[in-house]
């Protein structure tokens, strides 16, 4: 069985079900609702699957009956892995994440398909991690000089990013994501911002405003590239980062094709630097084709960078691979793989070696 999705009757007792609230059952090809009650499942002969366990545990284990209808929801969990152990078909479960930054998806996913929740899960989404929980209460107080505050919406955008290391923001033009990553911003952060150069001394006015503490340096040039200190916030267009960047250094690793994958050429000072550093990219969909340059040199920053949020109002309309391209600059291993990509995105190559795409799965 899996959870209702339309306002239907019970097939059995023949009370109204609401959306969430009951299940619904395939019997032969028809689909067939029924509410939560125990009886009406044993009248209707789905009394094992329905009142098999349906819960997670507070250390990331899901039990639930099989039922092909929910595994893409099941796989939507992060972490999600399926860990049959040798066990009994009723003992088997799927190992999700248990990360704070995972935790409200993970709620959000059981809570759809009826499981059972510990309360503690639920009080843990809430407490969030001590860096989340000061940037929201930042939020919550934050006023500028000549007055502003947030907007609720802003305020659930620093809780976002506060809660991941690697995020991709992607608001409407116009609303504040610029606000709302700098409020986001833990205190005395080393900070890379990236951006397009027009926007550059538009990054330098808002942090006047909003996060005035930090020094401001503003790269000009392609030789004017520098590292930042704690407190500190670079803001670098992408066209002049350095030549450095760019990844010519043999790793001694090989990729799933078996080529050599190269890196970046840095000292071990400037990595420990980058791993201590909240990288923010505006605009991120113009890396959206990771073979370019620029991609490859803000690759290798976010490989590095302690955090990434990616910043980003324009929808990607014209092809799902877009997609793809500005998780892996971003370094945002979302879907795992592109073969797994094209998996979810009903996607194939084409006798011109390009690629079709269906239906998202």
């Amino acid at each position: 069985m899996i959870i209702n999705k339309y306002v239907n009757k019970c097939q059995s007792c023949g009370t109204r079900v609401e959306i969430g609230k009951g299940f619904v059952y395939k019997n032969g090809n028809a689909w067939f609702t029924t509410c939560a009650s125990a009886a009406c499942h044993r009248r209707l002969g789905v009394e094992a699957t329905g009142n098999a366990a349906r819960k997670i545990t507070e250390d990331g284990k899901v039990y639930m009956p099989y039922d092909p209808e929910a595994i893409p929801l099941i796989r939507s969990f992060p972490g999600a892995r399926f860990n049959p152990d040798n066990l009994p078909k009723d003992q088997v479960y799927w190992q999700v994440s248990m990360k704070p930054a995972d935790l409200p998806r993970v709620v959000e996913i059981a809570d759809q398909l009826r499981l059972e929740v510990p309360e503690v899960l639920r009080k843990l989404v809430v407490a969030g991690t001590e860096e989340s929980r000061a940037a929201v209460v930042r939020a919550n107080n934050i006023k500028t000089a000549d007055g502003k505050t947030l907007y609720p919406f802003q305020k659930i955008g620093v809780e976002f990013l506060a809660l991941h290391d690697r995020a991709l923001l992607g608001d409407d033009m116009g609303v504040g994501k610029t606000p709302t990553s700098l409020v986001a911003l833990p205190e005395k952060a080393a900070v890379i911002i990236v951006c397009p150069a027009a926007v550059k001394y538009n990054w330098y006015d808002e942090i006047q405003i909003w996060r005035p503490e930090f020094k401001v340096t503003i790269c000009n040039g392609r030789e004017s590239f520098v590292f930042p200190n704690p407190g500190e916030i670079i803001i670098c267009n992408y066209d002049i980062l350095p030549s450095y960047l760019s990844p010519t250094k043999k790793s001694g690793k090989l990729s799933r094709k078996g080529k050599e994958i190269l890196i970046a050429d840095l000292t071990a000072e400037q990595e420990d630097i980058l791993g201590e550093t909240i990288l923010i990219g505006d605009e991120f969909h113009l890396v959206k084709n990771y073979r370019t340059f620029r991609s490859q040199k803000v690759s290798q920053l976010t490989r590095l960078c302690k955090r990434v949020w990616a910043l980003s109002g324009t929808p990607l309309m014209n092809r799902p691979q877009d997609l793809f391209g500005v998780l892996c600059s971003g370094n945002m291993n979302v879907f795992g793989s592109w073969d797994n990509f094209l998996r979810l995105f009903n996607g194939y190559k084409n006798q011109w070696g390009g690629y079709e795409f269906g239906d998202p799965r």
